[in-house]
């Protein structure tokens, strides 16, 4: 589908140079071979540039000529033009024509008709010979990821990614995206997904990007990577990519209608989305905006209505819905809807989520900053799925129906050791300033 895109792309185009140029008056050159005549550039010419002019010889009396120009693997060009002894390619950005490394063959037709011609039309004399010309190489080395920027978080699933390019007749681009920092493709082998799309960077918004689509998010935090490369085609020698970048995704959570009165638990770069439904016309509001902001691209009654958490603190998200026949006249008397959650947003924090059997919380010897959670429950997968971490059983000694796994990792200096075996969940956080020591189920 995007190739088709690509070429309905390339026809406008020609067909816009064709009404720009379509009425300009030359003189023909007279050819006694009663067929044109093709001068320049000679058969097999290596382009230098991306911009070429064909010259030819057009027969006595010819009043307009065809001009075909196609490759070896992409959209042709063809005009029908006035009579006139040559045509140039204009090169990118003037005109989104010629792809790199690959091989043009032209050829064109003469004919004396007094009126506009079809390509149809018996006027038509032969084609010329044909003859072809290489367009010059291209490397990855002119383009620079932009956005995000290396390493950087991303508050949303369907971020827009973008790059630049210092040699503008590098137009057409492959851009790969995964969570598989090889990009492997054999399914064999892959351990992710692979985008791997083909875009017009002349015909992006903004110009060179690409768009995760809506229907084809991203996973939440999640670490991704993606790299750029001018497209080759047709016979073309393949070009490297640029080094990979990386990137983020957040957490996302989402309220319902159903979550009325809950608390919610997010790390600061988390998204909450707040969903409540289309029944109702809703006023959003956040106690603290300085803890929890609204995205700025959502209005106050959308929905799903976006919202970031951006530092630690807790905070309380109210909504106010109305049904519309109270913005009738005379308004009906149907009452407003209340809505509200409690948000508490932690600097880093460890969620898994089990049937909890029983839970305890100590100290880990001498160090006040470090704490042991004993939690009787169930993880009938083998191991522990922390909130963006994932721990494996690394000990493991069978005690009756339930099994003591044992396992360390250090987050803020913080060490577990979760007592297991049937797998609603505990949380335990540490600060610089302070500890927190919050078990629930």
């Amino acid at each position: 589908m995007r190739k088709l895109l690509f070429k309905t792309a390339m026809v406008r185009a020609v067909c816009g140079l064709v009404f720009a140029l379509a009425l300009i008056p030359v003189i023909a050159r007279a050819s006694s071979s009663g067929q044109p005549a093709p001068l320049a550039p000679e058969d097999g010419a290596i382009l230098r540039s991306f911009s070429v002019t064909l010259q030819w010889d057009l027969p006595t009396g010819t009043t307009q000529y065809q001009l075909y120009v196609v490759p070896a693997d992409g959209p042709a060009m063809n005009l029908i033009r006035n009579a006139e002894s040559g045509f140039t390619i204009p090169s990118p950005p003037q005109w989104y024509g010629l792809l790199p490394d690959m091989t043009y063959t032209w050829k064109l037709r003469a004919s004396s008709a007094t009126a506009s011609t079809g390509a149809d039309d018996a006027s038509w004399g032969p084609w010329s010979e044909g003859r072809t010309f290489r367009t010059p190489k291209v490397s990855s080395q002119s383009i620079k990821l932009i956005a995000p920027s290396n390493g950087s978080p991303v508050a949303e699933v369907t971020p827009t990614l973008s790059w630049s390019s210092t040699d503008s007749s590098i137009w057409y681009f492959e851009v790969q995206v995964s969570k598989d920092p090889t990009f492997t493709t054999n399914p064999a082998s892959s351990t992710a997904p692979v985008y791997w799309e083909l875009l017009h960077g002349g015909m992006t918004q903004p110009v060179n990007s690409y768009k995760i689509p809506v229907g084809q998010p991203l996973e939440s935090d999640s670490t991704y990577y993606w790299r750029v490369r001018p497209r080759v085609q047709g016979g073309g020698s393949s070009i490297d990519w640029t080094p990979s970048a990386s990137f983020s995704t957040t957490g996302t959570q989402t309220v319902t209608l159903a979550d009325n009165g809950r608390t919610f638990d997010l790390l600061t770069g988390d998204l909450l989305s707040v969903d409540l439904g289309t029944a109702y016309q809703w006023m959003v509001t956040v106690e603290k905006e300085s803890i929890l902001e609204p995205l700025p691209t959502m209005g106050l009654a959308a929905m799903p209505a976006m919202y970031r958490a951006i530092r630690p603190g807790e905070t309380k998200l109210s909504a106010t819905g109305d049904l519309p026949c109270r913005n009738a006249r005379p308004p009906c008397l149907a009452p407003s809807l209340l809505f509200e959650i409690h948000v508490v947003v932690h600097n880093d924090m460890v969620i898994t989520r089990a049937p909890i059997d029983a839970s305890s919380i100590e100290p880990a010897g001498a160090n006040p900053t470090q704490y042991f959670a004993n939690v009787d429950s169930g993880l009938p997968n083998g191991c522990t799925r922390f909130y963006r971490y994932t721990v494996s059983r690394e000990q493991e000694e069978p005690s009756s129906s339930k099994s003591s796994i044992w396992f360390q990792r250090t987050i803020q200096s913080l060490a577990l050791r979760y007592t297991a075996p049937s797998a609603t969940a505990y949380l335990l956080s540490t600060s610089s300033s302070r500890e927190e020591r919050t078990l629930y189920g």
